[in-house]
């Protein structure tokens, strides 16, 4: 299974199986995950995002950008938050991301963490060239990590910041 690590994290892409498991029972994919159970429900936004990427077919070299990665912290060997491309790159090779953490989990750093890697991760890819990520003026927390990861504001909207940062030459 593809992973993606850092010091204190392991993210890990779903597969379409292991995200119909996460649906109906998220115990028994942290079992088959071999991953200690977080006892954290899954939100109505969760579970909604989840059936719309459960319908999307597995692609050998596509589904890394469209399914839901697990961020677990090493240490307690659980899932504390998700992280997710939002389809594939687009013709001039930008890609927008989305990730959430459990909240007893924030302000520790792991988002930060998380996103960096996943940004490295991504910008590997030669055809890589921006990443984009959408988060509400109201989430002040989100900004922080995006800034903190090198992300610039670049538009704003009535409710939302949009943040960039392209690949470096």
């Amino acid at each position: 299974m593809i992973c993606v690590e850092t010091n204190e994290l392991l993210i890990k892409p779903l597969t379409r199986d292991n995200i119909d498991i996460y649906l109906k029972n998220k115990k028994l994919l942290e079992k088959k995950l071999e991953l200690n159970y977080s006892n954290e429900k899954l939100s109505y936004e969760m579970k909604k995002m989840l059936a719309e990427l459960s319908q999307i077919i597995e692609l050998e070299n596509d589904y890394l950008w469209h399914t839901n990665w697990l961020i677990i912290a090493k240490k307690e060997n659980i899932i504390i938050g998700g992280f997710l491309f939002k389809g594939s790159p687009n013709k001039y090779g930008e890609v927008e991301v989305g990730y959430s953490i459990n909240e007893r989990f924030r302000n520790k750093g792991y988002m930060k963490n998380a996103l960096m890697a996943m940004l490295k991760w991504a910008f590997y890819r030669e055809y890589v060239t921006t990443i984009v990520a959408e988060t509400r003026k109201d989430n002040i927390a989100s900004q922080k990590v995006l800034t903190k990861v090198g992300m610039k504001k670049y538009k704003t909207t009535k409710e939302h910041f949009w943040y960039k940062i392209n690949k470096k030459r």
